[in-house]
């Protein structure tokens, strides 16, 4: 669970990146903000207790926690997301290509995890 936090914090960090304009905010802060977002989502894929699997225990806030554990499952495809569009605005040569490709990667993945289940559900066993 621990990479997840740390991967949703770069998310959160990478967001004010993108969102703020600054004249402070230089192209090497977006390439910064590149690697680091791959770093974290490296963090999450193969660190101690990572992977695409979330897992979660009981839960005692009841609904109110859903929304900060979807948030939290989220966070590879959204810093996968966030990394490529700071990646285009960092870079200036071929490499803009690559962040293209890892920002496409990460909205295919955010839109298969929300259309995915509902289709799963419609096609599962107990349909008629």
């Amino acid at each position: 669970m621990k990479p997840f936090i740390v991967g949703a914090a770069v998310v959160l960090g990478l967001a004010f990146l993108l969102l703020w304009r600054s004249p402070v905010i230089t192209k090497g802060a977006y390439r910064m903000g590149f690697f680091l977002g791959l770093a974290a989502f490296a963090g999450i894929l193969f660190g101690p207790g990572g992977g695409w699997y979330l897992r979660i225990g009981s839960n005692p806030w009841g609904f109110a926690a859903w929304v900060p554990i979807t948030l939290l499952a989220m966070a590879p495809f959204l810093l996968l997301l966030e990394s490529g569009i700071a990646g285009y605005r960092g870079f200036s040569s071929w490499m803009r290509y690559v962040s293209l490709v890892v920002a496409v990667l990460g909205a295919v993945g955010l839109v298969a995890s929300f259309v995915l289940p509902h289709l799963l559900r419609e096609a599962g066993p107990s349909a008629k």
